[in-house]
Protein backbone atom coordinates (compact mmCIF):
# COMPACT_ATOMS: atom_id res chain seq x y z
CA UNK A 1 0.00 0.00 0.00
CA UNK A 2 1.46 3.11 -0.52
CA UNK A 3 -0.09 6.66 -0.84
CA UNK A 4 -1.32 8.80 -3.90
CA UNK A 5 -0.86 12.82 -4.44
CA UNK A 6 -4.46 13.09 -5.38
CA UNK A 7 -5.16 11.82 -1.42
CA UNK A 8 -6.04 7.78 -2.29
CA UNK A 9 -4.06 4.99 -1.49
CA UNK A 10 -2.33 2.33 -4.03
CA UNK A 11 -3.19 -1.16 -3.34
CA UNK A 12 -0.89 -4.35 -5.46
CA UNK A 13 -2.52 -7.45 -4.78
CA UNK A 14 -0.63 -10.57 -6.43
CA UNK A 15 -2.71 -13.57 -7.83
CA UNK A 16 -1.19 -16.88 -8.97
CA UNK A 17 -3.21 -19.10 -10.72
CA UNK A 18 -2.36 -22.90 -10.91
CA UNK A 19 -4.01 -26.07 -12.07
CA UNK A 20 -3.61 -28.83 -14.40
CA UNK A 21 -2.42 -28.48 -18.11
CA UNK A 22 -5.03 -27.47 -20.45
CA UNK A 23 -7.85 -26.75 -17.44
CA UNK A 24 -8.66 -23.07 -18.62
CA UNK A 25 -6.06 -21.15 -16.52
CA UNK A 26 -4.77 -18.37 -19.47
CA UNK A 27 -8.54 -18.27 -20.71
CA UNK A 28 -10.01 -17.40 -17.30
CA UNK A 29 -7.29 -14.43 -16.92
CA UNK A 30 -7.89 -13.54 -20.52
CA UNK A 31 -11.71 -13.68 -19.79
CA UNK A 32 -11.43 -11.06 -16.83
CA UNK A 33 -8.41 -9.29 -17.85
CA UNK A 34 -9.41 -8.50 -21.93
CA UNK A 35 -13.00 -9.64 -21.71
CA UNK A 36 -11.82 -12.16 -24.84
CA UNK A 37 -12.37 -16.08 -24.73
CA UNK A 38 -10.73 -18.43 -26.83
CA UNK A 39 -12.53 -21.80 -27.03
CA UNK A 40 -9.88 -23.07 -29.71
CA UNK A 41 -6.47 -21.88 -27.63
CA UNK A 42 -3.70 -24.16 -27.79
CA UNK A 43 -2.11 -24.60 -24.10
CA UNK A 44 0.38 -21.81 -22.79
CA UNK A 45 3.70 -23.53 -22.73
CA UNK A 46 5.16 -22.32 -18.72
CA UNK A 47 3.96 -19.33 -17.01
CA UNK A 48 1.73 -16.36 -18.43
CA UNK A 49 1.76 -12.35 -16.79
CA UNK A 50 -1.14 -10.05 -17.19
CA UNK A 51 -1.70 -6.97 -15.16
CA UNK A 52 -5.32 -5.42 -14.63
CA UNK A 53 -6.11 -1.85 -13.09
CA UNK A 54 -9.11 0.04 -11.22
CA UNK A 55 -9.88 2.51 -9.04
CA UNK A 56 -12.34 2.04 -5.88
CA UNK A 57 -13.61 5.07 -3.81
CA UNK A 58 -10.53 7.22 -5.35
CA UNK A 59 -8.15 4.08 -4.05
CA UNK A 60 -5.70 2.67 -7.21
CA UNK A 61 -6.10 -1.44 -7.29
CA UNK A 62 -3.70 -3.33 -9.07
CA UNK A 63 -4.01 -6.97 -9.80
CA UNK A 64 -1.24 -8.88 -11.03
CA UNK A 65 -2.02 -12.22 -11.90
CA UNK A 66 0.37 -15.20 -12.88
CA UNK A 67 -0.50 -18.18 -14.17
CA UNK A 68 1.60 -21.30 -13.43
CA UNK A 69 1.18 -25.14 -14.68
CA UNK A 70 1.28 -27.96 -12.58
CA UNK A 71 2.18 -31.83 -13.19
CA UNK A 72 1.72 -34.24 -11.30
CA UNK A 73 4.27 -35.54 -8.94
CA UNK A 74 6.78 -32.86 -10.16
CA UNK A 75 5.20 -29.57 -8.64
CA UNK A 76 5.82 -26.59 -10.97
CA UNK A 77 6.57 -27.48 -14.53
CA UNK A 78 10.83 -28.13 -14.92
CA UNK A 79 10.54 -27.18 -18.53
CA UNK A 80 10.99 -23.46 -17.59
CA UNK A 81 14.13 -21.30 -18.45
CA UNK A 82 16.28 -19.98 -15.92
CA UNK A 83 15.24 -16.30 -16.74
CA UNK A 84 11.40 -17.66 -16.26
CA UNK A 85 12.09 -19.10 -12.91
CA UNK A 86 14.24 -15.61 -11.44
CA UNK A 87 11.17 -14.21 -12.71
CA UNK A 88 8.47 -16.53 -11.26
CA UNK A 89 10.51 -16.58 -7.92
CA UNK A 90 10.42 -12.54 -7.91
CA UNK A 91 6.59 -12.34 -8.61
CA UNK A 92 5.88 -15.24 -5.79
CA UNK A 93 7.38 -12.95 -3.11
CA UNK A 94 3.79 -11.57 -1.11
CA UNK A 95 1.32 -13.15 -3.31
CA UNK A 96 -2.04 -12.43 -1.91
CA UNK A 97 -3.93 -15.36 -3.49
CA UNK A 98 -3.78 -18.91 -5.11
CA UNK A 99 -6.22 -20.42 -6.93
CA UNK A 100 -6.37 -23.84 -7.78
CA UNK A 101 -8.32 -24.65 -11.43
CA UNK A 102 -9.63 -27.83 -11.71
CA UNK A 103 -11.57 -29.25 -14.86
CA UNK A 104 -15.08 -30.59 -14.41
CA UNK A 105 -14.85 -33.36 -17.46
CA UNK A 106 -12.00 -35.41 -15.84
CA UNK A 107 -11.70 -37.03 -12.41
CA UNK A 108 -8.00 -36.70 -12.84
CA UNK A 109 -7.80 -32.57 -12.06
CA UNK A 110 -9.10 -33.52 -9.15
CA UNK A 111 -6.58 -35.52 -7.52
CA UNK A 112 -4.75 -33.80 -4.74
CA UNK A 113 -1.96 -32.26 -6.40
CA UNK A 114 1.34 -31.89 -4.23
CA UNK A 115 3.05 -27.87 -4.70
CA UNK A 116 6.12 -26.71 -4.50
CA UNK A 117 6.66 -23.74 -4.72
Amino acid sequence: MSSDEEGGEEYLFKIVIIGDSAVGKSNLLSRYARNEFNLHSKATIGVEFQTQSMEIDENKLRLRFGTLPVKRGLGPLLLLTIEVLSVLSLFMISVAVLLLIVSVDGLMSLKPIQIQL
